[in-house]
């Protein structure tokens, strides 16, 4: 055979005993192409059935975490995978406390700090985070969000923590440990001063920490759940200034030093020179014959030594080089003297009242102040002239409360009224009478005011300067703090009484004291019963109070528009015995009685107050008042207590002895009785109107 290729594509090697092999060169198929392997086949419905599979598997878990964050999805190791927005809200949260809350340990050298967290801002910014940690995963076209996917089988998907720093806080921090770790910084040059004399420090290199790199590396760590410490690197800087500022500042420190200072300043108008501390320089001005009183300026001189200067000489860097100032804190100590002669507070105006009872005002005054800067600035000003003298800036501190304008307007002419009572001198009521006096002397009520005694003076008490005194108490007389006090209430109250102003609340005593005036008097206790008044006109009202050792007086200055007040007391009436109260004393006769206590008549009145108008309208005010009798206590024997009192036995008086005749007395049995019962009584007893009756017995010792 030869060694081509027949038509039908048949090989003969040459030998007749093997089986020949055909290898078909023709398509056995119409449409051209060649049949697939068997094994081929297999292959290709393997791979169809495994992307089958993924894509299924791929499509079932997206349906299954549907409103849910997809499997492998880690935040700083924490897995989130299935958790829906609620919990990956509620788990960063927790994060953020946890990173917030858990110090960073740093270290620059040997020096070593705890960095609190939210001390430099850091926060995860929670709402960004949930976001994306929903959509992770589902970002992008199908084929990178199945990539992703696909991803997750051999390893989680971990979403960075977003964060916030506050860098500016960040950079304090670090500042502050440059200035405690690095013992050689980069040094600017300065000023300084030894022994009164400035010298100057030239600058140099040093270390510093690299801010840009030491604010990356925490911002990283804190994100991180495990935080070793960590280094800070450094780097060397050079100086920004050169010797030449130095030289320059220098220069302006050795002038300011060169010798001491004088400054001159206005003392205020109250002021009068000693001429200790400072010389004074100013003199008075001689007045001419009519022309009103004035002063001439006063000025004193103020030496600042050259010691107080360099005690408050400082440098501070500024832009292109150094600049010297004097520190305000520094050279406070030496404005002492100068503070004490310069500087007055605001001074209110005040109404002073003569003893003709005219009214003027003492003009009120905005006060004084010296700024420890300014004064420095014309330190530093003076130190550059040939004199070395400036002067005291003084400027115009607070003004006034009550300015003199604000008193003018109050429209307060003289004396409206005033009311005088009296007592013994040198008894303990007498001492609270006084001190309540003086707690309300100068009160001043602007048009429409309302006035309480019991709201500005409160309690009575020994730290306010009261002291234990009778009072009456439920009808009992007792010691309290501040006992007597009721006798300024009854001043106070008929001052307004007669002044017509409008009374809003007052309380009669109980029983009448002969040294108040009859019902229009007025008792007072804490809180309750009070003396209150309004100001119903349209001037202002001052209240004045000045006492004597037997007497107290409050006066009411203002202007009541004219108003003219009358005083009308009725006759007593409703006239009530005292009761009696028996005390048993079995040593007396049956016959005989003593008296302790005689007691008082009790009674009502009615008392009105007319107010007569300038347009002669009339406005009446009546108030019935009544007064208790006080108990009469008599001393008799057991059996002359009648019944239904107290203390009342029933028994049988026991019978008189019989007495021998004395025939040196012509009277007879009962001329002696009658006699022997008026000697015990010590009294006799007589027909009384009320009015005596109510003022008959001693002065008494209580409200």
């Amino acid at each position: 055979m030869s060694d081509e290729t027949s038509q039908t594509g048949t090989v003969d090697d040459g030998s007749e005993d093997e089986p020949r092999v055909e290898a078909s060169t023709m398509p056995d198929r119409s449409d051209g192409t060649t049949p697939m392997r068997p094994w081929g086949r297999t292959l290709l419905f393997v791979a169809l059935g495994l992307v089958a599979s993924i894509g299924v598997a791929f499509a079932g878990d997206r349906a299954l975490h549907g409103g849910e964050t997809l499997r492998g999805v880690v935040v700083a190791e924490r897995a989130l995978g299935g958790s829906d927005e609620a919990q990956v809200r509620a788990a960063l949260e927790s994060l953020d406390q946890e990173l917030g809350t858990t110090p960073l340990a740093i270290r620059v050298r040997d020096q070593a700090i705890e960095l609190d967290p939210r001390s430099v801002g850091f926060r995860i910014d929670v709402d960004a985070m949930v976001a994306r940690v929903m959509a992770s995963g589902r970002e992008g076209n199908l084929g990178q969000q199945l990539w992703w996917w696909l991803g997750r089988l051999r390893k989680p998907a971990a979403v960075e923590v977003d964060a916030q720093l506050d860098t500016a806080a960040l950079d304090s921090r670090l500042a502050e440990l440059e200035r405690s770790a690095i013992a050689d910084p980069p040094f600017e040059g300065a000023i300084e001063v030894e022994n009164d004399r400035a010298v100057a420090r030239m600058p140099r290199p040093g270390f510093a920490i690299d801010r840009q790199a030491a604010t990356d590396i925490i911002a990283a760590a804190l994100k991180q759940k495990v935080r070793p410490e960590i280094n800070l690197p450094l780097v060397q800087r050079q100086p920004t200034r050169g010797e030449e500022a130095v030289q320059m500042a220098l220069a302006v420190a050795e002038t300011l030093l060169s010798g001491d200072i004088e400054l001159r300043g206005e003392l205020p108008i109250d002021d009068e020179a000693d001429g200790d501390a400072e010389k004074d320089d100013g003199k008075k001005k001689k007045k001419k014959r009519g022309e009103p009183e004035e002063e001439a300026p006063q000025f004193a001189t103020f030496t600042f030594t050259r010691s107080d200067l360099a005690k408050a000489l400082r440098s501070r860097l500024v832009e292109g080089g150094l600049e010297i100032e004097l520190d305000a804190e520094a050279l406070e100590p030496a404005l002492a003297t100068l503070r004490k002669r310069l500087e007055r507070p605001a001074v209110d105006a005040r109404f002073e009242i003569d003893k003709h009872d005219e009214v003027s005002i003492v003009p009120s005054r905005a006060g004084r102040k010296i700024e420890t800067a300014k004064v420095a600035a014309a330190l530093m000003a003076a130190a550059k002239t040939v004199e070395r003298t400036g002067e005291v800036p003084i400027e115009v501190g607070a003004e006034a409360t009550f300015t003199t304008e604000a008193a003018e307007a109050l429209g307060i002419k003289g004396l409206v009224s005033k009311f005088t009572t009296t007592h013994p001198a040198g008894r303990p009521r007498v001492k609270n009478i006084h001190r309540i006096a003086d707690l309300i002397d100068g009160v001043l009520l602007k048009p429409g005011d309302r006035f309480s005694i019991n709201e500005h003076v409160g309690p009575r008490t020994t730290a306010k300067g009261f002291v234990p005194a009778p009072t009456i108490v439920l009808g009992e007389m007792e010691d309290t703090i501040g006992g007597g006090v009721s006798q300024f209430a009854t001043t106070f109250y008929n001052a307004a009484f007669y002044g017509g102003y409008a009374i809003l609340e007052r309380q009669p005593h109980s029983y009448y004291f002969r040294r108040y005036p009859m019902g229009t008097e007025a008792t007072l206790s804490f809180p309750k019963p009070d003396v209150i008044i309004e100001n119903d006109t349209k001037a202002g009202l001052l209240i004045r109070t000045f006492y004597t050792p037997n007497s107290i007086t409050v006066k009411f200055y203002g202007d009541n528009g004219g108003r003219k007040v009358e005083r009308k007391k009725s006759a007593l009436f409703d006239i009530t015995d005292p009761p009696v109260e028996y005390i048993a004393d079995d040593t007396l006769d049956p016959e005989e009685e003593k008296v302790k206590e005689r007691g008082k008549v009790g009674w009502s009145v009615n008392v009105s107050r007319v107010i007569t108008y300038p347009d002669g309208t009339e406005k009446k005010e009546s108030r019935k008042v009544t007064y208790n009798p006080n108990v009469r206590r008599v001393r008799v024997h057991s059996c002359k207590i009648p019944k239904g009192a107290d203390g009342y036995t029933g028994r049988p008086c026991p019978e008189p002895e019989p007495e021998e005749d004395d025939d040196d007395d012509d009277s007879t049995a009962d001329d002696r009785k009658d006699r022997k019962k008026g000697d015990d009584r010590g009294e006799v007893v007589v027909e009384m109107t009320p009015e005596q009756l109510a003022d008959h017995g001693g002065d008494e010792d209580f409200d």
